[in-house]
């Protein structure tokens, strides 16, 4: 899983200091945004976790994470249709992308800073 950086520095109109700062935000919140998700599905308010699933696919599909962009619509797709056998299914999934997805954010963040030290 990478990022994919012409999408994300496109929708950062082409600011990668920018992108950075997005990037750090989104990795400080990691923790708060998946228990929001959590508590959602733990409680079985999928009309809550349709509006976490729908978020998590705008803010990701921004930075480039595409993956995890296109498993949270799918999410929260299952939800508006009432499908919630399937986000009971595919919820661990969710938490596997969502994990992978930040520890990217990671690796990115170091790359460039490794980059900017060298």
């Amino acid at each position: 899983m990478e990022i994919n950086e012409k999408i994300a520095l496109e929708n950062m109109g082409g600011k990668k200091s920018l992108l950075i700062a997005i990037l750090s935000y989104a990795l400080e919140l990691e923790e708060e945004r998946w228990s929001e998700i959590e508590d959602a599905y733990l409680h079985e308010d999928y009309e809550r976790y349709e509006i976490k699933a729908h978020a998590l696919k705008g803010a990701m599909g921004c930075i480039g994470l595409e993956d995890l962009s296109a498993f949270s619509y799918q999410q929260e797709l299952a939800c508006s249709l009432g499908k919630h056998d399937q986000v009971k299914t595919n919820h661990p999934q969710l938490k596997e992308l969502y994990t992978q997805s930040h520890r990217c954010i990671e690796r990115y963040l170091n790359k460039l800073n490794h980059e900017t030290v060298q």
